[in-house]
């Protein structure tokens, strides 16, 4: 059996109009997507991090020219192919990840209208609060 992915492509030009609320709700999915693998208890991950550590990286710079030229087509599309990188599990090989706050959120979107990327962004702060004792290093490594 093959199986076909149906679902939306990823296009600079045509994501310039959605709105500053959007595009920080898309860049938050796309940043937990990458960090809920990143914090694992798996060690000597060193490709898995560094390519983490480089969508989390291009996606923070990115986000703020965006926001300030939502038209810019380059900035919008480094971001989108940061989206692909961390949505294709390229940053889960070797790892096991922790998925509690997409499923905490996934909780919350059902019952309220809020967005999946702003539930997120409410949510990671109170579990990174709740586990960072359990790998302190990881999170140390993540600060740098």
């Amino acid at each position: 059996n093959i199986l076909f992915r149906h679902g939306a492509e990823a296009e600079g030009e045509a994501s310039d109009k959605h709105a500053s609320y959007q595009t920080a709700c898309g860049v938050t999915d796309i940043m937990m997507h990458t960090m809920e693998r990143y914090f694992s208890h798996d060690d000597d991950m060193t490709v898995t991090d560094a390519i983490a550590d480089s969508i989390l990286r291009t996606v923070k710079d990115r986000v703020f020219e965006v926001l300030k030229e939502p038209e810019n087509y380059v900035h919008r599309a480094q971001i989108m192919w940061a989206g692909s990188l961390a949505h294709n599990d390229l940053t889960g090989c070797g790892t096991t990840g922790d998925w509690a706050t997409h499923q905490l959120e996934h909780e919350l979107s059902a019952l309220f209208d809020v967005a999946h990327g702003a539930g997120l962004a409410a949510l990671w702060g109170c579990w990174a609060r709740y586990v960072y004792k359990e790998n302190v290093t990881r999170f140390a490594q993540f600060a740098v």
